[in-house]
């Protein structure tokens, strides 16, 4: 995940992009699932594009680690002012206003630990991209859940790096994750559980 401009997301190999009719099956059950969960139509159709921005990510992620700056960067953009009308008239300002400060301090976070990792470790831990999607994170679900954002895409990564652990492989220390792959869906999953007031 080097790159300072087109930012890239750690590489550890080639990637292999999902099949097509497994891609059009997820987003398939994507649909079903945002309008059985959302009582709201306006929800559900944020949540499909959403689900269809986040795709693009875990697909040019998976495939040549990059995280794209127009997604990213449109998600930041696109979060806080969303997450405003869905509040209602009310609560826009006041909404919108959470969730951009979210944005700005989910890049911040994300942005120390790979500077902190890099100084600690002489090498580069977390690219731009991951940095900018955090911040895309903050936008959407606001900062009570971005923490749990975190946690449950660090928890992917833990999970599928705990098979190659325990047949001892050696290079899994120094090997790349497309961390962008594990935060997408985490976004995904967590702005869906607060939309539908599993937890706000």
């Amino acid at each position: 995940m080097a790159r300072l401009n087109q930012t890239e997301a750690p590489a550890s190999g080639a990637g292999r992009v999902f099949p097509r009719p497994l891609t059009e099956l997820g987003l398939a059950g994507v649909a079903l699932l945002s309008v059985l969960v959302l009582n709201s139509l306006p929800a559900a159709l944020v949540a499909l594009g959403l689900a269809w921005a986040l795709l693009i990510v875990i697909l040019s992620d998976l495939r040549d680690f990059i995280v794209p700056d127009a997604v990213s960067l449109s998600l930041v953009l696109l979060g806080p002012p969303i997450a405003g009308w869905l509040a209602g008239p009310a609560l826009f300002v006041e909404v919108m206003g959470v969730h951009a400060l979210a944005a700005a301090a989910g890049g911040l976070l994300l942005w120390l630990v790979g500077w902190l990792f890099e100084r600690v470790r002489g090498r580069s831990g977390l690219g731009l991209g991951d940095v900018k999607l955090f911040a895309a994170a903050g936008a959407w679900v606001g900062p009570a859940a971005l923490p749990w954002t975190l946690v449950l895409a660090c928890a992917g990564v833990l999970l599928c790096a705990l098979p190659p652990a325990i047949r001892g492989d050696a290079g899994l220390a120094v090997r790349r994750i497309p961390f962008g792959l594990y935060l997408a869906p985490a976004l995904w999953l967590v702005w869906m559980w607060r939309q539908a007031g599993i937890w706000q």
